[in-house]
């Protein structure tokens, strides 16, 4: 008998999944809803090993057979692809003994692009990582996933287009109990791939007390196919074993190599983080360079200014030459005639306000020649941080190229493992045929 499992009083729905989560009560479906992962917690509350139900359907029978979620489930199975999951649904699940758990269902859609994530939080649930210590530890640690969590479980929750499978999570709602149905417990022996040898020890006893009268041969034929069956058995269970490990050892390699392209694209990520800082820095430059350009300009004004007031500087100073030699020669003419001292008054009248003229535009032309200098030293900086911006960009460029080379041969290593557990997870299921058909023939030779 299993105790029930019901939630805390005021737990709201998602606090109970992370709860079943971090008690490891959760398996992991494709969109059909056949079994692909079995946690430990599934094991110890229906009794199930994941090699005993992997491929079957979670919400069917031969593993559900009564409740409320057989509908709900079978019309989620029935409509389009778009509409969302069951959130939680009542089940009642065979156990291993061959009894009924009422057990209760929730259940939320892993979208295609978050498949990564929500891989690594199984794995860490699995193995006790980092992140199945606290509800607080794994939203830290998980936090795509804990949030595509929450987003499923609200009244609102939009539907997806992509989906890679479900996640779910189950608890017992009762004591167990029989199952009406009698096929149940067929069922029940049917999954189970390694059972007691009790039985088989039972009929080998049952088979030694039948009168030895004329049914002597019969009875050591059947003793013989009874051990030959066994030992067939054993070595099918040695042979499994063996295959269970070496597809532990490739599902290890496989979580290596997903934590390697996890960390090669982080490292992408980074780099393009990098080149989009240099692109920021590229376009700076551009602004600095049209900054540039157009203090260029105005440099080329000032200039173009300055020496048009050098021209009229050097008009100015012929003027006063002339002017002085007019002067001189109006003041000969006034030593000579009283009315030309008039005009040398006002030819010195004249020339004093040329010499003001003179000086006005050369000190006019002395402030603008600084001007002129800081732009010239501001266009040369400017040049060289265009300079070293670009040196930075194309050796942030060549970092992303090669982060990027290796990420792709992460990825066909990845690859390359998948495919051989998909291989052995063939020869096993092969395998797994052979033992039924074994077990059956021996339960035949039983009878």
């Amino acid at each position: 008998m299993h105790p029930p499992d019901a939630p805390s009083s005021g737990a709201t729905l998602l606090d109970g999944m992370l709860e079943d989560m971090l008690q490891r009560r959760y398996l992991v479906v494709d969109g059909q809803g056949r079994i692909s992962r079995w946690s430990a917690g599934a094991e110890r509350l229906l009794g199930w090993r994941e090699e005993e139900v992997a491929g079957r359907s979670a919400f069917g029978q031969p593993l559900a057979w009564a409740g409320g979620g057989l509908q709900l489930w079978k019309r989620y199975f029935e409509s389009p692809q778009s509409a969302p999951p069951p959130a939680r649904a009542s089940l009642m699940m065979l156990c291993r003994g061959g009894w009924g758990l009422a057990v209760e269902m929730t259940a939320v859609p892993v979208p295609l692009v978050l498949g990564y994530e929500f891989t690594m939080l199984v794995a860490d649930l699995a193995v006790g990582g980092p992140g199945s210590q606290s509800e607080e530890r794994l939203i830290q640690v998980h936090p795509l996933a804990a949030d595509a969590i929450a987003a499923a479980l609200r009244d609102d929750a939009a539907a997806l287009d992509s989906v890679a499978g479900m996640l779910v999570t189950l608890r017992g709602v009762s004591d167990a109990a029989a199952i009406e149905d009698p096929d149940a417990e067929h069922a029940a022996r049917a999954l189970a791939i390694e059972r007691d040898d009790a039985g088989a020890e039972a009929a080998v006893e049952q088979l030694a007390s039948v009168d030895e009268d004329g049914a002597a041969e019969d009875l050591v034929e059947a003793q013989a196919s009874l051990q030959a069956a066994s030992a067939e058995v054993t070595r099918l269970r040695e042979e499994i074993g063996r295959l269970r490990s070496q597809l532990g050892e490739q599902g290890r390699a496989a979580e290596e190599a997903r934590a390697d392209a996890g960390r090669l694209s982080a490292a992408l990520d980074q780099a393009a983080s990098e080149a989009s800082r240099a692109a920021a820095a590229a376009s700076e430059c551009d602004s600095l360079r049209t900054e540039l350009q157009a203090a260029t300009d105005r440099c080329s004004e000032l200039t173009a200014e300055l020496e048009a007031r050098t021209a009229e500087l050097d008009a100015t100073g012929a003027r006063c030459e002339e002017l002085t030699a007019a002067l001189a020669a109006g003041t000969a003419q006034l030593e000579a005639l009283p009315a030309a001292q008039r005009e040398r008054d006002d030819a010195h009248a004249a020339l004093d306000e040329a010499r003001r003229e003179h000086d006005a535009a050369r000190a006019e032309l002395e402030h603008a020649a600084p001007d002129q200098d800081a732009l010239r030293g501001e266009h040369d900086r400017a040049l060289a941080e265009q300079r070293d911006t670009a040196a930075a960009l194309e050796a942030l460029r060549a970092e992303r190229d090669s982060q990027a080379t290796e990420l792709d041969r992460a990825q066909q290593a990845l690859d390359a493992l998948m495919a051989e557990r998909d291989d052995l997870a063939a020869e096993r299921n092969r395998l797994q045929a052979a033992v039924e058909e074994a077990a059956a023939e021996r339960d035949q030779i039983g009878t």
